[in-house]
């Protein structure tokens, strides 16, 4: 923070005659400085920034984005109040949009949201940064209507007499599946483009990957991670993902070794995780509930995964495979998208 002021203070202390050339570079350092210094600081540069003009729009963006981290009411309604301000400033700027739209999703106003990300992808037909956000909306729409039931009754036509008919209704549950197909025409429609105006990007891969696996669309899930892992080779999700679609059309070995090359890309802590098994067993299993990476520990641990292995039949532990299957879809499933917070860190 003393760092900061310091540069704060050298700038304004040079002299520079230009005042906007001035709050120009107060704005890039703050932006430099993000990431290298606490959430609470960088909110606090920004702020200094404002208090020079209060008409600076890229500093109430950048706010807007800052609060929106906090992850509470409050911050979302700093974060709305920020970005509100930013678009008075300056009415035309498309980004500053596409955050109120990104907020409005954050706050559960789902159809605002929809409405803003339209408006500004009928202006900027190329911005994949819409198009990940309105094909963001489509895949979570389908979804609410895949999980969606409903109980109702229906006639037992068996019998001739109306009146029997009537009194011997019979329960079931409707299924609402079929109405999001509309909804995951519209998404594969939106994150395909993406992807072909920017295959780097890997936001619609993951959002595309939530809609097929889902949908059990397993060979389009595979085809996807297949060319996700094209442009990140070395990437440690492209490789568990492709393990998981792998696993799913029954190419085990594959799966096995994209698995292992995933792990051997994980940090220790990533890695811990991958192989807990702490949902697996007992709460009265202490020796194979212990994570620490004592020899009698990992012995423990194996052995659990060699009890659990029902023939021996491969050269890998099947049951090892269908636990790093489940991590593999909360991992792609609960991703947390306005931050890119992986989805195992999430508790969603």
């Amino acid at each position: 923070m003393r760092f900061t002021i310091l540069v704060l203070a050298c700038l304004f202390g040079s002299g520079l005659s230009n005042g906007e050339i001035t709050i120009d570079a107060l704005f890039q350092n703050a932006m430099e400085q993000i990431g290298h210094v606490s959430h609470k600081e960088s909110i606090k540069a920004l702020e200094e920034i404002i208090s020079k003009d209060r008409d600076y729009a890229p500093a109430y963006s950048e706010l807007a984005k800052l609060h929106l981290l906090d992850q509470t009411v409050n911050g979302r309604q700093r974060a709305m109040r920020r970005i509100q301000q930013a678009i008075s400033s300056d009415p035309n700027n498309a980004e500053y949009r596409l955050t109120r739209g990104k907020i409005w999703w954050a706050q559960s106003f789902r159809f605002r949201a929809l409405k803003q990300f339209k408006d500004v992808t009928e202006k900027h037909l190329d911005n994949t940064g819409v198009l990940n956000s309105l094909g963001m909306f489509w895949v979570y729409d389908f979804l609410s209507q895949k999980d969606r039931r409903a109980p109702l009754k229906e006639m037992d036509m068996g019998s001739r007499v109306r009146h029997y008919r009537l009194m011997a209704m019979r329960p079931r549950i409707k299924d609402f599946k079929t109405f999001g197909q509309e909804s995951k025409q519209e998404a594969v429609q939106i994150l395909r483009k993406s992807i072909q105006l920017d295959a780097t990007n890997q936001h619609p891969y993951y959002l595309l990957g939530i809609l097929y696996f889902e949908d059990e669309d397993w060979y389009a899930f595979q085809t996807l991670m297949q060319d996700l892992y094209a442009q990140y080779p070395d990437d440690k999700n492209a490789l568990l993902f492709c393990g998981l679609a792998a696993y799913q059309i029954g190419e085990f070995n594959d799966s096995h070794e994209y698995y292992q090359r995933a792990l051997d890309l994980m940090s220790a802590e990533e890695r811990e995780l991958l192989e807990s098994i702490d949902l697996l067993v007992p709460q009265e299993d202490h020796a194979s509930r212990d994570t620490t990476q004592t020899i009698d520990a990992l012995l423990e641990r194996e052995m659990f995964w060699k009890r659990q292995d029902p023939l021996y039949l491969s050269n890998f532990n099947e049951r090892k495979m269908e636990h790093f299957g489940r991590i593999a879809y909360s991992n792609l499933r609960f991703r947390r998208f306005s931050d890119d917070v992986e989805g195992w860190q999430t508790d969603m």
